[in-house]
């Protein structure tokens, strides 16, 4: 994966077997589903709901290729603090998502 892009591409071809249009909705709906994701990861009070969120984003970015958002929803899927204790992980999550969201308009538009 290239290190300008959130989103390892490549990977995502292959998960897709090289068709474009799936491609580009399998991204347009992981944009759409970590956006309600991140709003639960928020909102979680109890560990169980925040693990499940979290899960289910890493499931998802794992699924198309953005390590990054796999990387941090594992962290906060295994830590045993409350979100409100996990500012910082929940804000570099959020900024990859908008990075990815700004990147699959990007992608899209120019082609």
């Amino acid at each position: 994966m290239s290190s300008r892009w959130p989103v390892d591409l490549e990977h995502l071809a292959r998960q897709t077997a090289g068709d474009v249009q799936v491609e580009r909705e399998a991204l347009h709906l992981f944009v759409l589903q970590s956006a309600v994701y991140l709003r639960r990861l928020r909102a979680a009070i109890a560990e169980r709901d925040r693990a499940e969120a979290a899960h289910t984003l890493k499931g998802s970015a794992t699924a198309v290729g953005a390590w990054g958002v796999a990387r941090l929803s594992e962290e906060l899927e295994a830590s045993p603090a409350p979100v409100r204790q996990l500012p910082d992980i929940l804000a570099d999550l959020e900024s990859e998502l908008e990075e990815i969201g700004g990147f699959v308009k990007r992608l899209y538009t120019e082609h």
